[in-house]
């Protein structure tokens, strides 16, 4: 037991360049789940205790990951992340790097992954690692709607077999807070080409959602007991529309017109910084919106503005 003992404070004693405070790295992200598919982005913290500035980014090698998967292996590699690009990092300093590595790696399965990150200093001939891996876990999300739409023709281009695409609300669950996700795959569902959150849904809401004329998804889900928010996707998942609505002696609800255009009926528009397209017009904080709203009361019906 005392040869164990002493055989463990020998190799505290040792220093090794990997765990030296010298040059210390962490990895920090915003969260810790993502949808599969959805795009992950890692920050690379480097803190400079050496004495002397440290100049990094001169090639593609100085920066590597290592991310071992749900099967306790290290992931394929796609391809090569790029990493080039010179900086410094004072002395006393500390800087950051964001990288996404998805389009790096194959994050094929759900589970969790363990991510490291280790740097070459090839002026000092040393190497550095993260003491610890960031832990994060892919999820799968709960499928509210799937939807199969055409896309439509462009005008003067030669007549061809239409396309279609799928548009999916996914409900994912991250600390302890539910979020709604949009996903849009081919028309099989196997290709994912794109996957982001819309924002915050509260638990007892089941979105609405409707496709007009020009197959582009309308969603109308609820963010709090007397807020929802309306978003319009175009079919290429890009976000064209965003609104904040609230509950006032009705709540806000989806109608069509005789043509196809989705409409909004009921509840009552609040407008914010975060509107798409931006509004001219902003809301009070929240405890002084329903008493003293700062925009009027819109019409019963409002009809979202065309791209």
């Amino acid at each position: 037991m005392r040869a164990l003992l002493l055989l463990l404070v020998c190799w505290l004693a040792v220093p090794a360049s990997g765990f030296s405070q010298k040059i210390k790295i962490d990895l920090t992200n915003e969260r810790d789940h993502f949808l599969a598919g959805e795009p992950i982005r890692i920050a690379v913290k480097i803190s400079n205790f050496s004495g002397r500035p440290l100049v990094l980014g001169l090639d593609n090698e100085w920066l590597s990951f290592t991310i071992i998967g749900p099967n306790r292996k290290p992931l394929d590699r796609l391809q090569e992340l790029p990493v080039q690009g010179p900086f410094e990092v004072p002395a006393g300093a500390v800087t950051s790097r964001l990288y996404e590595l998805t389009s790096s790696f194959d994050f094929a399965e759900p589970g969790p992954y363990a991510v490291t990150a280790s740097i070459q200093v090839k002026d000092w001939n040393e190497a550095f690692r993260t003491a610890y891996p960031k832990k994060i876990e892919l999820v799968r999300g709960i499928k509210l709607i799937e939807q199969e739409v055409g896309i439509p023709a462009v005008p003067g281009a030669p007549a061809s077999p239409p396309e279609s695409r799928r548009f999916a609300l996914l409900q994912v669950r991250q600390n302890q807070q539910l979020f709604l996700y949009f996903r849009l795959t081919d028309a099989s569902g196997a290709k994912i080409l794109r996957v982001f959150p819309l924002g915050p849904l509260v638990a007892f809401g089941r979105p609405e959602f409707q496709i007009d004329r020009n197959s582009y998804l309308h969603v109308l889900y609820q963010t709090s007991a007397r807020t929802f928010t309306y978003c319009a996707l175009n079919p290429n998942g890009d976000v064209f529309i965003r609104q904040s609505h609230e509950y006032v002696t009705n709540r806000p609800t989806f109608a069509t017109d005789s043509v196809g255009d989705v409409l909004i009926t009921g509840g009552r528009r609040r407008f914010l910084t975060s509107d798409i397209p931006p509004s001219n017009m902003l809301a009070k904080p929240e405890d002084e919106a329903v008493e003293k709203p700062v925009a009027p009361p819109v019409v019963p019906s409002e009809k979202p503005r065309a791209r």
